[in-house]
This record gives structure tokens, C-alpha cells and sequence, in this order.
């Protein structure tokens, strides 16, 4: 029980009281974890980054995290072993300006105002184009304005990936820019029932050294009626 004590000797510090409570829990550790999760409407899900194994074809295994990452009702924050507490100024945003992205941007909105955030959005872009005669430059203006009318700053970048993925280029942003929280859908909107996490995400939340906040479209939690609220004035798709 040393973390215990560790935990709440912290929590105490910060002038939070006794709001730390241990529950011991029987079962299989993902199911476990995300039916008690959704039981209790937790609003977030604190978990430490797992290490990832191959199989003996060379593919990586799904491990625990992963699951419940991929089945969770509420949002997620994971952190390595070595993350140090900042606090969260700087937001990092990856999007597919080629896909519908209305939740995604409703939650960064919502963390931004709450943690008084700077949100920097990057978009990978294969084809090469124009950029700023392009579609993707026109939606990616029409976000950073709809984060200044809430009074969120924002700054956007698009990059063009010839000969490296999506994510790769996506993770040499994220490295760059040493963000203090990255956000990830793990799913395409509308595509909430895959029980799996996309390869774009699954190597965000691995290869990220910093927090990663994901969540499913439509989270299921008190925080739901906040982003609706949001959403219900966001006419970008």
C-alpha cells in the first residue's frame, strides 16, 4: 500500500481533502475496469503507457491497455513511467481534415477552456497540392477560427508526406513541438462500434512520449452534456 499513501500524501498537498478512495476489484482486468468504469459514469481513466510485444509472426499483440482503451465508455489519459507533472499549456491536436473531426474538435475546445490551453492542430497530407489554395488549408483556417471566437489560441501546421505514414510524420510533430497533452480519437466518428484501436492511434498512444488523451465519439459520461452544449454551435463537420 505504499502507493496508496504516496497517492493521497499528494492529493492532500494540493488541498483536495480525503477525496481518495481504493477500491479492490475481482476479475478480468479489462472487463473489470470498464464495467465498473461505465457502472460508476467515471468521467476519466488515469493509465500508465504497457510495452508492446510481438507475436512470432512480428506483429504486436493487443495488450490489457489497448483493450481497455478500445472499450472504455469514458475518456482515457496514459502516461509513461517517466512523465513529469507541467500542468497542460500546450494541446496537440492531430487531424484528418479529410474526415469528419466535429467531436474531436469539441473536446479539444472543452480542455483548452478548462486548462486555459494553446492548441496547436497538424494535418498529414499525402497528394501533393497547393497548400494554401487547398481544401484541407480552407478547413484547417476555418478550426483556427472557430478556436479564436471561443478565445482559444490556436495554430495549425499541414504537412506533406511523401515517403514516410501519416503517424510518423504526425509523431515528428509531436516530438517537436513538446506538447504537454496529445489528443486521439480511437475511432473515425460514426465508426464507434470496432472494438479495435486504429493504426494511427495505437502508434500515437505508444510511440508519444508525452500524456495521450483518447476517447471514443461520443463519450458516455457527465462530460457529454458539456461537449453536446459545444458540438450543438459547431457547423464544421
Amino acid at each position: 500500500f505504499q502507493a496508496e499513501d504516496g497517492i493521497r500524501d499528494l492529493v492532500r498537498s494540493r488541498g483536495l481533502g480525503d477525496v481518495y478512495k481504493r477500491q479492490l476489484l475481482m476479475g478480468d482486468l479489462v472487463d473489470t475496469i470498464v464495467n465498473y468504469s461505465q457502472k460508476k459514469s467515471y468521467d476519466l481513466i488515469i493509465i500508465k503507457k504497457a510495452e508492446r510485444k510481438a507475436n512470432r509472426l512480428g506483429l504486436f499483440n493487443q495488450n490489457d491497455a489497448d483493450k481497455i482503451i478500445a472499450n472504455s465508455y469514458c475518456p482515457i489519459i496514459t502516461i509513461n513511467e517517466n512523465w513529469n507533472e507541467k500542468g497542460i499549456k500546450n494541446i496537440f491536436l492531430p487531424i484528418d481534415l479529410s474526415q469528419k473531426s466535429g467531436k474531436k474538435i469539441s473536446w479539444a475546445l472543452y480542455l483548452a477552456q478548462k486548462f486555459r490551453s494553446k492548441v496547436h492542430i497538424v494535418s498529414a497530407l499525402k497528394a501533393p497540392v497547393n497548400l494554401e489554395t487547398s481544401l484541407a488549408y480552407k478547413k484547417a483556417e476555418q478550426i483556427q477560427k472557430h478556436f479564436n471566437k471561443n478565445y482559444v489560441e490556436c495554430a495549425f501546421e499541414i504537412i506533406e508526406t511523401f515517403d514516410k505514414k501519416p503517424y510518423e510524420a504526425v509523431l515528428e510533430a509531436i516530438e517537436k513541438r513538446k506538447s504537454d497533452l496529445v489528443m486521439v480519437m480511437t475511432h473515425k466518428e460514426n465508426f464507434s462500434f470496432d472494438k479495435t484501436i486504429g493504426t494511427f492511434a495505437t502508434e500515437i498512444i505508444h510511440e508519444a512520449k508525452m500524456p495521450i488523451f483518447t476517447f471514443i465519439p461520443d463519450p458516455d459520461t457527465i462530460f457529454n452534456s458539456f461537449i453536446k452544449i459545444i458540438d450543438s454551435d459547431n457547423t464544421l463537420g
